[in-house]
């Protein structure tokens, strides 16, 4: 009986090992699959990856070329009107200082015979070297 023990525990033993080996082999058919979708996610995610990068540059052209428009229509609708707005102040301001220079018999700048006249009586500039 002792001999056919023994062959019972080594066929026991045998079966607790091919139960371990296959345990072992579908762990790593399970750990291979894994590493395989991973595998193809990485890849996925790489592509998807560049695809954004190109459309951020994209956009960010995008943003660049409208603030630079921008900035031209804002020279437009702002700029230019208060270049007139100041233009117009100034000669406001030119116009009363002539009328001060004539009441109070002050000296006026050589070359300039009045407010807007020039020295035959012509509409001119106010002032050599105005606008």
């Amino acid at each position: 009986m002792a001999v056919a023990a023994g062959v019972i525990q080594e066929a026991d033993a045998d079966a607790s090992l091919r139960e371990v080996l296959a345990a072992a082999l579908e762990a790593n058919e399970r750990l291979a699959r894994l590493a395989e979708d991973l595998r193809a996610e990485n890849t996925r995610l790489r592509e998807e990856n560049a695809r954004l990068r190109e459309e951020l540059a994209r956009r960010d052209a995008q943003i660049e070329q409208m603030a630079a428009e921008l900035a031209v229509l804002k020279r437009l609708v702002f700029g230019r009107s208060s270049e007139r707005r100041g233009r117009r102040r100034q000669a406001g301001m030119r116009t009363a200082a002539w009328a001060r220079a004539g009441s109070a018999g002050a000296v006026r700048v050589a070359g300039c015979a009045g407010p807007g006249r020039g020295p035959g009586g012509g509409i001119t500039r106010i002032c050599p070297g105005s606008r």
